[in-house]
């Protein structure tokens, strides 16, 4: 484990999990085990930008901790802003500016709920905001008119689509089952997706399926958008 701000060399990080860049050229880095998202300027100084240092907490009293094992930082080029998908706290969050960050799309856990069912990740119910349900969402990209896209590392293996409003929809999943607006049967996924890319005009998606050894080609149609 290891946390230092600073420049270049002198700047430490504990594993380093995905990256992203702004339109100003500063980077983004999920730091996964330290629970936050670093902020790298074009020179190569490093501070932090997002997320108390923290333990770990997926069931917490409150959101201070709703960075918990960052999966995927992505720089939204529509509105300007970073979404992370948040693998331990199920989750998207937005992050406006430097620590101003709160929940866009995902159920807020309730300490009271049912914790063996949370425990579980199989999480699941599309619709706008805090109804959606994600099950260790650790993906996340952006096209060019702010639709985002959502891979889930669960044993279902879901591909996750959410408009610049925040409902959010189910693009894949590794069940197969009925997509319920048009009952077309949804792409099936034989594992988790390792990594997603998205065309800047947001018709098609690109995954790469790790231990299957392969890249899914999605063409999406925007019909009920």
């Amino acid at each position: 484990w290891a946390y230092e701000n600073g420049e270049g060399t002198s700047a430490r990080f504990s594993r380093p999990q995905s990256i992203t860049v702004d339109d100003n050229g500063n980077f983004y880095v999920c730091d996964f085990a330290n629970r936050v998202i670093r902020k790298i300027t074009s020179e190569g100084i490093v501070s932090m930008y997002a997320g108390p240092l923290s333990v770990a907490c997926l069931y917490c009293g409150n959101d201070k901790d709703m960075l918990s094992y960052p999966g995927e930082v992505c720089w939204n080029p529509a509105d300007g802003n970073l979404y992370v998908a948040a693998l331990n706290r199920e989750r998207v969050v937005k992050i406006t500016a430097k620590d101003a960050y709160s929940t866009f799309v995902g159920h807020i856990v309730d300490v009271a709920e049912d914790r063996a069912n949370e425990v579980n990740n199989d999480s699941y119910n599309d619709g706008p905001g805090t109804v959606a349900e994600f099950a260790r969402p650790a993906l996340i990209k952006a096209d060019q008119s702010g639709y985002m896209f959502l891979g889930e590392q669960s044993t279902i293996h879901r591909l996750r689509f959410i408009t610049p409003s925040g409902i959010v929809s189910t693009i894949a999943a590794g069940d197969g089952e009925p997509l319920a607006r048009t009952n077309a049967l949804l792409p099936k996924l034989p594992s988790s997706p390792t990594g997603i890319a998205v065309t800047p005009d947001g018709k098609t998606l690109y995954v790469a399926e790790g231990s299957g050894n392969k890249i899914w080609k999605i063409t999406l149609e925007y019909n009920n958008y």
